[in-house]
């Protein structure tokens, strides 16, 4: 499973528009059973493992898509070569 994250859940809500705050609307104790909790920005970007999290795929502070990162093909250990500092 991937990694979870507030900004991208549907329960949450950006407060201010400039992405310094948000609001858990979550049916449950984070988000006050749907009246709302104020957050820092810093927990949106944190990863959490909320039971009632809801992936919408849009950023709640940048309003893009979820892009997940494409891992990088790793190297043979034959495509490197020592080199001295003689």
């Amino acid at each position: 499973m991937p990694n979870q994250y507030c900004r991208y859940c549907s329960n949450a809500e950006d407060y201010n528009g400039d992405g310094t705050d948000f609001v858990c609307f979550a049916d449950a104790p984070c988000g006050d059973s749907g009246n709302g909790i104020f957050y820092s920005a810093a927990k949106a970007k944190a990863v959490n493992h909320c039971k009632h999290y809801a992936f919408c795929g849009i950023d709640i502070f940048t309003a893009r898509e979820y892009q997940p990162r494409v891992p990088r093909e790793k190297l043979p250990d034959d495509d490197y070569i020592q080199t001295s500092l003689l």
